[in-house]
């Protein structure tokens, strides 16, 4: 009984056997086979390479580029002649020099009838009046010079004085009329006047019957005393009828 047992329990263990067996195989059939094959990693790497290498394509051809540029500027640069000097004959005419209230005065005043104070000789408008006063005890010496008529009117405010005191100098004399008007000096500048180096002040008088009126003086050495010219601007155009004026000034000795 016993041996039967035995006999009918083997072939049950047969088939697990071969179970076994068979599921050994299959892993190891498993493990024998190669593992499906893992998807690329990119490529990276060559992409890099490839754009350095575009770049230093470009940079190469850019340097090539410039250089073949400068080269044809230098060579073109070279085929221009040197520019020559300017020879003075070339040079565009220099402008007509602008005449001077001298120059401008000797014609504009031709017809001007001719007025004396002294040793000074000078021209005024025609039309113009001027009256000549003396002080004999100082020994001034004065004319007033104006554009309006004196018949059947008072005399005027003069446009313009020429005076003369001896015995003194430009220094003196133009404190005397600083305190004199009384003036607020403006300005201090060397004047030409009948070959003479003169003087040209500029001010204005603060307060009284000239008050804020602008006053041009003008002194001239001789021999001695000071020839001076007043403008106290009462009209429009004083500033061109002074100089004007001015302008035909001459000693006679």
């Amino acid at each position: 009984m016993d041996e039967d047992k035995e006999n009918t329990s083997a072939p049950a263990s047969a088939p697990l056997a071969s179970q076994g067996a068979s599921q050994g195989e299959t892993l190891q059939g498993q493990q024998a086979q190669p593992s499906p094959e893992q998807p690329a990693a990119p490529k990276s790497s060559g992409r890099k390479l490839l754009l350095i290498g575009g770049a230093v394509i470009v940079v190469l051809l850019l340097a090539g580029t410039g250089t073949f540029a400068y080269q044809k500027y230098q060579a073109k640069q070279q085929a221009q002649p040197t520019p020559k000097p300017t020879a003075a004959s070339e040079l565009p005419p220099a402008p007509p020099p602008v005449p001077s209230p001298e120059s401008t005065g000797s014609v504009e005043t031709a017809n001007w009838k001719t007025s004396k104070l002294g040793n000074l000789e000078f021209k005024i408008p025609l039309g113009w009046w001027s009256r000549q006063h003396r002080d004999d005890q100082t020994g001034k010496e004065w004319i007033m010079i104006h554009p309006t008529s004196l018949e059947g009117n008072p005399e005027p405010l003069p446009l313009f004085t020429l005076n003369f005191s001896p015995n003194t100098n430009i220094e003196d004399e133009r404190k005397n009329l600083i305190k004199a008007y009384p003036l607020t000096v403006q300005r201090l500048e060397p004047a030409k006047v009948a070959s003479t180096t003169s003087e040209k002040l500029k001010g204005k008088v603060p307060y009284g019957p000239l008050e804020n009126k602008d006053i041009t003086i003008v002194f001239i050495p001789f021999k001695g005393g000071i020839y001076y010219l007043v403008d106290i601007g009462v009209i429009s155009n004083h500033i061109e009828s002074f100089d004007q004026i001015l302008s035909t000034f001459q000693f006679t000795n």
